[in-house]
């Protein structure tokens, strides 16, 4: 008996010893700001187009931040288009080495002839390179309601760098 808790005990403690540090317990808390910076030249649907733009947000609550970001769209050979989007940013276990967040999405596309409404939702996760610097990814989907056609459905892959004070 005493050859298996010694040996649970080991490799519990191997386990633990070499798992990757928790996320700083001061992080996503009430009051905490962030930013990102993004660009990507390939997404989950839009293959080649070139894509980049940043965003700002604010703990509220501890694990509740409220943001907006903006992304500028260079289609090849067509005119650039913009999207804002404000959101809401759910991050339920804060403490993880990698932090899963949930996020839900409304905006406005900003294109070339006209523009159309936005909404979605979206996840991923965050993993602290430093006390300061983060890496982020983020699979996000959405509906993009064109005026006198019918709705878009987009998914995307984002992966960025985000500074939080």
């Amino acid at each position: 008996m005493c050859v298996i808790y010694t040996t649970v005990w080991l490799i519990a403690h191997m386990a633990t010893a070499s798992a990757a540090p928790a996320s700083d317990p001061e992080h996503f808390t009430s009051g905490e700001f962030n930013g990102t910076l993004s660009w990507d030249s390939i997404s989950a649907v839009e293959s080649g187009i070139y894509r980049f733009g940043g965003s700002a947000a604010w703990f509220v609550l501890d694990g509740v931040a409220v943001g907006y970001e903006q992304q500028f769209v260079m289609p090849r050979g067509e005119q650039l288009e913009s999207r804002s989007w404000g959101f809401v940013r759910l991050v339920p276990f804060r403490d993880w080495p990698l932090a899963p967040f949930l996020a839900l999405r409304l905006g406005y596309y900003y294109l070339p002839d006209t523009g159309a409404a936005a909404a979605g939702f979206g996840c991923g996760f965050t993993v602290f390179l430093s006390k300061h610097v983060a890496f982020e990814a983020s699979f996000r989907t959405q509906l993009v309601f064109h005026p006198q056609t019918e709705m878009e459905h987009q998914q995307e892959v984002d992966t960025h760098f985000a500074l939080y004070f």
